[in-house]
């Protein structure tokens, strides 16, 4: 498989993926599962970008190890966040 064929696999996987998260956010699933399926997606996304199009797969190992890194930590402090934000507000709601 050449380079614009691997790059073409990687479009319509994107754009499944993209899909995919219409279907969960539009499918009626319960809302914080959604969210925390569509930030795995989005943080799977961010990884083929990181190594197919920004072509890191052929850089420097240190270099792979701090984009597949930051885009962990930015989904793990989105997840953390979002089930801080559930937990204060049933806090306020539920124990008034």
């Amino acid at each position: 498989m050449n380079s614009a064929d691997s790059a073409v696999a990687v479009w319509w996987v994107l754009a499944a993926l993209t899909t995919g998260s219409f279907v969960v956010i539009e499918g009626g699933l319960v809302t914080s599962i959604a969210a925390v399926l569509v930030i795995v997606m989005t943080a799977y996304k961010v990884r083929l970008i990181i190594l197919h199009f920004i072509e890191a797969r052929h850089g420097p190992a240190i270099w792979r190890l701090l984009y597949l890194t930051w885009a962990f930590v930015m989904a793990t402090i989105i997840v953390v966040g979002h089930y801080t934000a559930i937990i204060v507000s049933c806090s306020s709601d539920c124990f008034s």
